[in-house]
C-alpha cells in the first residue's frame, strides 16, 4: 500500500499521494443537518457567521463547545468528521506533517483521532522541516504560514549538516480570514466612496463580494481589481490592497527577515509582490511537499509514528537539473496549444504567466520538486512529469485550459 501525505495546515487540509489528492480548507459550517467543509462552506460562512467553525485544526481539543454548534461535542469531534470526509472512509497509510504550533498533548490528541479513522499514521514530521529541506537555502530559513486564523512563522537553522526548526511562533489576527476581512473592508470602503453604496450591509452582500476574492484575482497583475455587487460596480488599486497586506509585512519583519531564506507559504494570495525587495523570498506549496513525498518517506525510515521528526539532513534536497533547459529548445518540441474562451492560446506563454516552474517537452509537462503552484490535469495532481493530450483539462490555482494539438 502506497504511503499518502496528509497535511494538516488548516488553510489547506490535504490528503494525496502521486496518483490522486482531496484536499478541504479546516473550516465548517453547520446547515442544520450537517457540517460541509472547505470549498462547500465558503459560499456559506460570511452568510452564516453563527454557524461557522474556523478554529478546530488551530486548537484541537475535547473542551465542550461554546456556543454549541450542531451535533459536534468538541473540536476532537469536528476533526475526526473532516478526517472521514477527507479520506472518503478508506483504508490510507499516511505520512502526518503538522504544524509547528502544537503541543505534545495536541499532537497526542491529533494521532488518536486519526487512529479512530481508517487512516493509519506512518510517520510525524514537522511541516516547516519539509520545505527547508526540499526548498530552502543558506544558514537560516523563515517558513512564514498562513493558516486560517493565525500567521506562523518558523526559524530553521543548518546546524551540522541539517536543517533544525528551532522555534515556531504563532501570531494571532494575522491569518487568511483576518487578511480578507482587511481586503473587504478596503473593498467596501471603494464602494462607498465611488457609488456611495455600503457592500457590507447585509450578509448576503458580503457572501457575494467574499466569494469574489479568489487567489487568481487578488493576485492578478492588473492595476485595478473590479468587484461587482448587485448593480454596483467598483475598483480597488493595488496601493489600496497592500494596506490590507500591511499588518501582516509588520509581523514578518519583526523575525528578521532580511538575514534570512523566507519561504512564503501563502495559499496564492500574492504576500510576495507586497514584501520588500531586499527580502530574498521564495513562494512554497503543499504541491512541493507532494513531489518530495518518497524521499520524505525514505529519510524518516528510522522513526515511528509518535516521534515528531524536525530535522533532515540538507543534501537531500533534490534540485530539478531540466528546468534550466532553453525556451527555444522546449518551444522547438511543442505541438501542442491551449484553448479558453473558445480561442486558441499559446500553451507555453500561458504556463509561463501561471506555473514558471513548469516547463512542456513535447507532450510531457514537467515541474520542478520545488514548484508552488498545485496542477491537476482532468482532476489528478501532477508532481513531477505529466504526459498531455488534446481534451485534457489543465488546471492550475484555479486557472484553467483545455489542450488541444496542432495539425501536422
Amino acid at each position: 500500500m502506497s504511503t499518502y501525505l496528509l497535511d494538516l495546515c488548516d488553510s489547506n487540509i490535504l490528503l494525496g499521494n502521486g496518483e490522486s489528492c482531496a484536499e478541504h480548507a479546516g473550516i465548517a459550517v453547520w446547515t442544520g443537518r450537517e457540517y460541509r467543509f472547505g470549498s462547500a462552506a465558503w459560499p456559506l460562512q460570511k452568510a452564516n457567521p453563527g454557524l461557522t467553525l474556523s478554529r478546530f485544526w488551530m486548537q484541537p481539543s475535547v473542551e465542550p463547545l461554546n456556543p454549541q454548534i450542531g451535533d459536534a461535542r468538541h473540536h476532537a469531534d469536528l476533526i475526526h468528521t473532516h478526517l472521514t470526509q477527507l479520506g472518503e472512509e478508506s483504508e490510507k497509510t499516511v505520512l502526518v506533517s503538522v504544524p509547528g504550533h502544537y503541543s505534545d498533548e495536541q499532537l497526542s490528541l491529533l494521532l488518536g483521532i486519526i487512529q479512530a479513522t481508517p487512516l493509519k499514521a506512518h510517520r510525524l514530521v514537522h511541516r516547516s522541516a519539509i520545505q527547508a529541506t526540499f526548498s530552502g537555502t543558506g544558514k537560516r530559513i523563515l517558513h512564514i504560514e498562513l493558516h486560517l486564523q493565525q500567521l506562523l512563522i518558523s526559524e530553521i537553522h543548518e546546524v551540522n549538516g541539517e536543517y533544525v526548526v528551532k522555534r515556531s511562533t504563532s501570531i494571532a489576527g494575522q491569518g487568511i480570514l483576518p487578511l480578507r476581512d482587511r481586503i473587504l473592508y478596503h473593498v467596501n470602503k471603494s464602494f462607498i466612496e465611488q457609488t456611495r453604496y455600503d457592500a457590507l450591509r447585509s450578509g448576503k452582500d458580503e457572501q457575494v463580494l467574499s466569494d469574489q476574492l479568489t487567489t487568481r484575482h487578488l493576485s492578478s497583475d492588473d492595476e485595478l481589481l473590479e468587484f461587482k455587487c448587485g448593480s454596483h460596480l467598483a475598483t480597488l488599486s493595488i496601493t489600496q490592497l497592500k494596506q490590507a497586506f500591511q499588518p501582516l509585512i509588520d509581523a514578518v519583519a519583526r523575525f528578521n527577515p532580511e538575514d534570512a531564506h523566507c519561504l512564503i507559504e501563502d495559499h496564492g494570495y500574492g504576500c510576495k509582490r507586497f514584501f520588500p525587495e531586499h527580502w530574498r523570498t521564495t513562494p512554497v506549496s503543499q504541491g512541493s511537499m507532494l513531489a518530495s513525498l518518497d524521499q520524505i518517506v525514505a529519510l524518516s525510515r528510522d522513526y515511528d509514528s509518535y516521534t515528531l521528526i524536525d530535522k533532515f539532513p540538507t543534501q537531500s534536497r533534490v534540485l530539478n537539473e531540466e528546468q534550466a533547459e532553453s525556451v527555444a529548445a522546449k518551444t522547438a518540441n511543442c505541438r501542442l496549444m491551449g484553448l479558453r474562451n473558445h480561442r486558441a492560446v499559446d500553451l507555453l506563454n500561458w504556463l509561463a504567466l501561471n506555473a514558471p516552474n513548469s516547463s512542456l517537452h513535447g507532450d510531457e509537462l514537467r515541474l520542478s520538486t520545488s514548484a508552488p503552484e498545485l496542477i491537476t490535469v482532468n482532476g489528478r495532481l501532477v508532481t513531477q512529469r505529466q504526459t498531455l493530450r488534446a481534451g485534457d483539462k489543465l488546471n492550475i490555482n484555479g486557472a484553467i485550459m483545455t489542450v488541444i494539438e496542432l495539425e501536422e
